[in-house]
């Protein structure tokens, strides 16, 4: 599981498009060069700040136990 902020994680995330690493990217908010950068991820979830706590550590639980269906590309939540 990889936690990174957008823009400043968007080297890793170009660098893990494609493969198969669950990746939580925390952004400020959501606009077209963002979605440029998670397109092609194949397993990039996009949470906006302030964020949720509840739901973040909800998020990398399911993550960690496997519980999460993954499809591939991205999710924003």
């Amino acid at each position: 599981l990889i936690v990174t902020s957008y823009p400043y994680g968007t080297s890793i995330l170009q660098k893990i498009k494609g493969i198969k690493i669950p990746t939580i990217v925390l952004s400020d908010q959501v606009n077209r060069e963002l979605l440029n950068v998670l397109d092609g991820g194949e397993h990039f979830y996009c949470m906006i700040k302030p964020l949720d706590y509840k739901k973040f550590c909800t998020l990398v639980r399911q993550l960690l136990d496997g519980e999460v269906a993954i499809h591939g590309g991205y999710n924003v939540i």
